[in-house]
């Protein structure tokens, strides 16, 4: 029982060394993404004072309100109908200038046809980005390039092969938002902004009623500029609109040059529900997408399980593998030290259970027997295992042996132990013949 104990014990700190480790890294993972700086500023999933999850947590508290983020490619996005608001909460000025409005584009569509509403709020650009929405080199220069190409070729007819190549082509081919939207953002070259933020004025909106008379102060130094006549501005900063508003299709877009508003810190200092639930549009579903700050869905192993529900496949595998190592460690029989050992206990005697003869041999050789002394070694074993079962050799077989053996041991190079051994055996199985010479 302590060969078990001792081979139980090294599974079972292993065991707790594992676990510690386990719950050691993931500790480390919460303090991580508790602390919140992983994620870009304004991400719902932010919870430092730049980041927008109190804005989520609490519009997902709000009864009727359903809220959820969208982690997938906008061009892939679905079920946006007209009771949704898709929210870009924090998008930078240089992501936002390179948004495409190709004639696919769901969010467009719903927008147009679904009567949804798009909301994007910009990042400042006194706060720094961790992340931005890059293309291998300016899409302008690219659509150009592609345009040049498609005139060279002209009409030519394509196969089913580049079909994938037209959906690329047609999404460079496809409008910038900004100019589908007809608007535009500058920047103050040079300002002194008040430590509150700037006031700004109120104006006019798609739903006049439902806009606040009290508009959050603004700490961003970009406004609109080149806006169309459909657009409606909400609020102002002197004479430049920073909050518009327009119909598209059935529809609308809100934009807005801030989005501090929206931060932790914001709706814990200054708060402006009023302000946030117009943004939002009065419908009863608002999807924040995070893809414009670098959080995107993938594929794996993981995401198999939680889709069609393997948890207890998993769990399973690891049980299995558990129950596969624990029975490699150790018997799941009750063990014995002596059956361990090879020893069994008997009628006064010592045996070695279950070895061969040559185990047998191997396990003597072990012992260090010299050379010369290991034949005189085997037959006084042979003497004393005998006993009343083998027929006792005589006096004269017992001399002529012993003859042999000190033959053997002083001059081993002419008697050999295996000359030595036929001589011996030769005496044993041949009484009368004990007297002859013991060369062979």
């Amino acid at each position: 029982m302590r060969a078990s104990g001792s081979r139980i014990a090294p599974l079972i700190g292993f065991a707790i060394l594992l676990a510690a480790l386990v719950i050691g890294f993931v500790a480390v993972l919460e303090k991580r993404f508790a602390s919140g700086d992983i994620y870009p500023h304004y991400s719902t999933q932010r919870s430092d004072p730049l980041g927008a999850q109190a804005l989520y947590e609490s519009l997902a508290d709000l009864p009727g309100l359903e809220v959820t983020r969208n982690r997938n490619n906008l061009m892939g996005i679905a079920n946006i109908d007209g009771n949704t608001t898709l929210w870009l909460c924090g998008l930078s000025r240089a992501a936002f200038e390179k948004l495409l409005a190709p004639d696919n584009s769901p969010v467009i569509q719903a927008v147009k046809e679904r009567g949804a509403r798009l909301v994007i709020t910009i990042n400042p650009q006194l706060v720094p980005e961790k992340y931005e929405l890059k293309e291998e080199d300016n899409w302008l220069e690219r659509r150009e390039r592609l345009r040049k190409k498609l005139r060279e070729e002209g009409n030519e007819a394509e196969d089913k092969d580049s079909e994938k190549e037209k959906d690329e082509e047609e999404e460079l081919l496809a409008m910038a938002l900004t100019e589908m939207l007809e608007v535009d953002i500058e920047s103050l070259e040079a300002f002194e902004r008040p430590d509150e933020g700037w006031k700004v004025k109120r104006g006019t909106a798609v739903a006049p009623d439902a806009l606040p008379a009290d508009l959050p102060n603004w700490r961003s130094q970009f406004r609109f500029t080149d806006v169309g006549d459909a657009w409606l501005i909400a609020g102002k900063i002197k004479k430049a609109p920073v909050i518009i508003e327009r119909k598209l299709g059935q529809g609308t877009v809100a934009l807005t040059t801030d989005t501090y508003f929206a931060s932790n810190e914001a709706l814990w200092a200054e708060p402006s529900p009023d302000f946030l639930m117009w943004l939002a549009g009065g419908k009863g579903r608002i999807i924040f997408d995070e893809t414009i700050h670098g959080t995107v869905e993938s594929g794996g192993v993981m995401k198999m399980i939680r889709r069609y529900r393997f948890h207890g496949f998993f769990y399973g595998l690891l049980i299995f593998v558990g129950l596969l190592a624990w029975k490699g460690a150790s018997s799941l029989a009750p063990g014995s030290e002596a059956l361990e050992r090879g020893l069994i206990q008997g009628d006064g005697t010592t045996s070695v259970a279950g070895e061969e003869t040559s185990a047998g041999l191997i396990r003597m050789l072990r012992h260090n027997v010299p050379q010369n002394r290991l034949l005189r070694t085997c037959l006084d074993t042979w003497r004393q295992t005998a006993g009343k079962r083998l027929r006792s050799e005589s006096e004269g077989q017992r001399q002529a042996i012993d003859a042999v053996l000190a033959a053997h041991e002083q001059a081993p190079k002419q008697t050999t132990a295996i000359d030595a051994f036929r001589i011996i055996a030769h005496i044993l199985a041949h009484p009368d013949d004990h007297r002859r010479s013991n060369r062979p």
